[in-house]
């Protein structure tokens, strides 16, 4: 009787689960399939951009890596990088240091194409060394600049970099801020609303997507409501590929050769009752890149899109 009326109520299964069975309470949630997830893929490869393209950005996730290789130099790091490739290991599943980047191709009716998933490794303490410095010679290298297959060049319009690790983030603020399209993140976990407020009274406290704020007076900083926007990236998700020559609004295509890690990272984390999520032990990188992309689809995304003048459907 006491399940019975406890099992609906994440709150009142905590207390029954630890009180009356004398065990430890696991909170669980719902994530979607891998597999699904997979069908998804396109017919282009990793690095194209499909004609269906109107405007570009990339997200960005610095991963300090494993605790042991804290102590070692950008040389250390690098000489380690080979010596895997050499044992035939993966670096990345190894946890090096290293920034992980998706960059991601917005099109009509909020459809988005993933471009290529970018890992630069080494040191994420320099803001002029290691993996820092691989990626700005790779963006100044491509100029952010991706051509469609009909041939148009498309730039990307902005870049996300998250800088919520706190022993990075004046590293993150220093590299942004020579590039005024660079834009430091972090996120929060708002919630919605608070109990007693009426879902259509707008105050003070009403629940914001993103905030954009001041560092200084050249560079801005972009805090967004993380557990919103991996709701509206899971609830995308799920929208099937269809027999059609234009796919549903709100699908999300892939590249054919996209690896299978990118898909089991971007479904890691667990949506509990309470409107948050948690990966546990699940690496979640390209989740977190995904996620920091999204608040370019909200109304004031489009309304930058379209003060750029581009023509589109």
């Amino acid at each position: 009787q006491n399940y019975i009326e406890a099992k609906d109520d994440m709150l009142n299964m905590r207390s029954f689960t630890n009180l009356y069975l004398g065990k430890p309470f696991k909170e669980t949630g719902a994530r979607p399939k891998v597999k699904k997830i997979i069908e998804n893929r396109g017919t282009y490869q990793a690095g194209e951009t499909p004609n269906e393209v109107l405007w570009i950005t990339a997200g960005a996730d610095v991963q300090r890596g494993r605790k042991f290789y804290e102590r070692y130099s950008d040389n250390d790091i690098e000489k380690e990088y080979f010596r895997l490739l050499d044992d035939k290991k993966d670096p990345w599943k190894a946890g090096l240091p290293r920034i992980e980047m998706l960059v991601l191709g917005h099109g009509h009716g909020y459809r988005t194409y993933a471009i290529e998933y970018k890992i630069f490794y080494g040191s994420t303490l320099n803001t002029f060394g290691g993996a820092w410095a691989k990626m700005r010679a790779w963006m100044e290298e491509t100029k952010l600049t991706y051509r469609r297959l009909d041939g148009s060049k498309i730039p990307c319009q902005m870049v996300f970099i998250d800088s919520g690790d706190g022993e990075r983030t004046s590293t993150v603020y220093s590299f942004c801020e020579p590039y005024p399209g660079v834009i430091p993140i972090k996120g929060d976990q708002w919630d919605a609303q608070r109990k007693k407020e009426k879902g259509d009274e707008l105050k003070q406290s009403f629940f914001k997507k993103y905030v954009i704020s001041k560092i200084n007076q050249t560079e801005k900083l972009v805090t967004i409501a993380t557990n919103h926007y991996k709701q509206l990236i899971y609830t995308r998700l799920k929208i099937r590929r269809v027999m059609a020559d234009e796919q549903n609004p709100g699908f999300m295509e892939f590249p054919l050769n996209f690896p299978d890690y990118f898909f089991k990272m971007l479904t890691s984390e667990e949506r509990l009752q309470d409107g948050s999520f948690h990966a546990g032990e699940r690496k979640n990188e390209s989740l977190d890149c995904f996620d920091k992309e999204t608040q370019v689809l909200t109304t004031k995304g489009w309304k930058y899109f379209k003060d750029l003048n581009l023509n589109h459907k």
